[in-house]
Parts: C-alpha cells; sequence; structure tokens
C-alpha cells in the first residue's frame, strides 16, 4: 500500500488519516516520525486492509452519478461527491470541517443552514484540492517527463475545469472541483493541462499526446458532462 505524510506545525502527537484512491494520506505533526506513523497503521492493519478493499471493488460506474436523488442531496449538502464517492455530511462540535471514516463533519452551527453548509463543504473541497491534486499532478508529470513551472488551484468558470496554457507557459490551472472527479477523468484532465507543453491549440498533434498516455480520452469527453452539475 502507499502512504503519504503531511506534516504540519504544532505537537498534538495526533495521527489523521484519509485514504483516496486506495493511497493513505496521513497528517500529523513534524515531531511524529515516519516509523510511528507506520507503526500505527501496522497496529490497526484490519481496518486500513477494509479500507482499501472497499474502495479497490468498487468500479468507475459505481462511481458515475446517475441518480437526481443524489445530485439533490449535494445541492442540499448532506452529501457531497470526493474522487468520484458520494460522502456523507454530518456536524459535530469542531470548528474545522475534517474528513473522518469516509464522513466530512462540519460545524454543527454552520450545519443548519443549506447555505452555509454548502458554503462550507466548499471550503474543505478547496483546502483538499489544494493538498491532494498537486502530488497527482507531480506523478502524471513524472511519468511524461513533464514538470509545471507553476500549479494553481482556484475556482473557474462554470464551463471550465482546466485553463488551456501554451508551451512557453508550462503552467497548470485546475479549477478546485476535480478533486470531486473519479480518477480517470482527474488523470484525463491532467493530461491534457500537460499536452499543452507540446501543443497551444488542440489540434491532430494535440491529441496525439493525449492518446498516448489516455487511449480512452474520448470517453473521458463524455463522461465529463455527467458531472457539471458540480460546476453550477
Amino acid at each position: 500500500m502507499k502512504l503519504v505524510i503531511q506534516r504540519h506545525n504544532g505537537h498534538t502527537g495526533k495521527i489523521q488519516f484519509r485514504i483516496i484512491d486506495n493511497v493513505i494520506h496521513a497528517e500529523t505533526d513534524q515531531d511524529t516520525s515516519a516509523d510511528e506513523v507506520k507503526q500505527y497503521i501496522k497496529a490497526n492493519k484490519n481496518w486500513f486492509a477494509k479500507k482499501l478493499t472497499t474502495q479497490i471493488n468498487q468500479t468507475d460506474s459505481k462511481s458515475n452519478l446517475r441518480c437526481d436523488s443524489q445530485i439533490a442531496q449535494i445541492f442540499s449538502g448532506i452529501k457531497t461527491l470526493i474522487c468520484g464517492e458520494l460522502i456523507d455530511v454530518m456536524s459535530y462540535q469542531d470548528k474545522k470541517p475534517e474528513l473522518i471514516d469516509d464522513i466530512l463533519y462540519i460545524n454543527q452551527q454552520k450545519f443548519k443552514d443549506k447555505y452555509t453548509r454548502n458554503a462550507e463543504i466548499q471550503k474543505f473541497l478547496l483546502r483538499l484540492a489544494k493538498d491532494f491534486l498537486p502530488q497527482e499532478i507531480s506523478s502524471i508529470g513524472t511519468k511524461m517527463s513533464l514538470c509545471p513551472c507553476k500549479i494553481t488551484i482556484k475556482a473557474l468558470h462554470s464551463d471550465q475545469w482546466i485553463v488551456c496554457t501554451n508551451p512557453k507557459q508550462r503552467e497548470i490551472c485546475l479549477d478546485y472541483r476535480v478533486v470531486q472527479l473519479p480518477s480517470k477523468l482527474r488523470k484525463f484532465l491532467m493530461i491534457h493541462s500537460f499536452a499543452h507543453f507540446y501543443q497551444a491549440v488542440h489540434n491532430y498533434a494535440f491529441w496525439q499526446v493525449v492518446q498516448q498516455y489516455m487511449g480512452n480520452y474520448t470517453d473521458c469527453l463524455n463522461q465529463l458532462s455527467d458531472f457539471s452539475f458540480l460546476k453550477m
């Protein structure tokens, strides 16, 4: 299993775990060693194995949303979408939103109203995207032997998932809600962005680059429309 450790300032001694796309993400302080994180995972290996097995068995077809009632639940803020998975949203006393055991918890005062609830969810998604997406961009860039000069994660216009740049800029700019998409679609958007390091326009040569790293990219183009409601 792959482990990614992120550190923050302070001396809490606590370790928080998220499992995204079968990768264990551990967030802890500067004093907690990598061996201590690994020992915790080893001591609780049955729990981690169960979570990883559940994610492995879930196919992209299950990840794609087709139910209007699920979309309504997302708009109402009682569920949200993270990496293609439908996640419950519940209240708790802490001020900062946190993803714990596949449930997104937000402050109980902010949870009462649909609009403040959704605002808190969007804040969390932006924070998650800024932590998680650059790691995926780096991994795909390594496979393509490319390195961006700049990575920007922010809110884009409703008709944009990415900003198409040119070979001189060598920048990657993604909408933060890309973190809500299934793995295959996130990968497509990142490959698309890197392909602009070779070609500024969407010509035949551009799509040949995309096809080299994702042969079924036309399926991804069609599937992106299923998630257009996330940009409303």
